[in-house]
């Protein structure tokens, strides 16, 4: 059974439905020569994903969209997470921000991710890809197949024409799928930017992402002492247990 992603499952636990963008009807085109999408972004580089889901109606809110509506603007959504990522070689650091302001920071390492929460003593140490078996985890992300995980339903049979959505020229590509068997199957759709073929948006039903690339950074990374203190303490952690294993 095709599991969520980490972003869209930890969505679709806060929302419960989604009213369609303002975007120009499907047209069935040849799909374009090139890729179907970049897989990894460049070396040094730095993206937005913001996640929207349904707004909570609360009396007297005027939340509903209207004739007076900015084009492509759906004020019955709300944001729930903003997360940016920055790469810079092999090393990325992932920061998610809350409507409210909390705040947790990811580096992804090797094969370990280092989270550090809003409380001085909030660390969590993810190692490996996430168990096929449990719920996605937003500060556990499979990098090892794409940089845009969120992205996974772009393959050619899903490719159903051009758009233009979000204020770009997007290849369409749309799937069904059941969130862990728990609810009836929901159509999936991602856009793709046809210039570039960087992600644009996902829209799941119940949650939408858009991706937003921003200018790259000029220096490479540089990692706390806190951070190389807990990757080197794991390291020697796991060293340890690999020694007392073998016979």
């Amino acid at each position: 059974m095709k599991r969520f992603t980490p972003i869209c499952g930890l969505l679709y636990l806060c929302t419960l439905s989604l009213l369609p963008a303002q975007q120009a009807p499907i047209t069935k085109a040849p799909l374009p020569e090139g890729p179907l999408i970049q897989i990894r972004a460049a070396d040094f580089a730095k993206w937005v994903i913001t996640a929207k889901g349904k707004k909570v109606a609360k009396p007297g809110d005027t939340a509903a969209p209207s004739a007076s509506s900015p084009p492509g603007e759906d004020r019955s959504m709300e944001v729930l997470i903003v997360t940016t990522t920055t790469k810079t070689g092999s090393l990325k650091v992932r920061e998610m921000i809350s409507p409210n302001g909390t705040t947790w920071r990811t580096w992804c390492i090797s094969d370990m991710q280092i989270t550090l929460g809003p409380g001085p003593n909030d660390a969590s140490v993810s190692r490996g890809a996430p168990p096929p078996d449990l719920p996605p985890s937003p500060f556990n992300v499979d990098y090892s197949r794409s940089d845009f995980p969120d992205m996974d339903m772009v393959t050619l049979k899903n490719y159903v024409g051009i758009q233009t959505a979000f204020d770009k020229k997007c290849l369409v590509f749309k799937t069904v799928r059941s969130p862990d068997g728990l609810m009836a199957p929901i159509e999936c759709t991602a856009y793709v930017d046809v210039v570039t073929r960087l992600p644009v948006a996902c829209q799941t039903g119940i949650s939408l992402l858009t991706y937003e690339f921003l200018s790259p950074p000029t220096e490479p990374l540089v990692v706390p002492q806190q951070i190389k203190k807990i990757f080197a303490n794991d390291l020697l952690s796991k060293q340890s247990g690999a020694r007392q294993r073998t016979p």
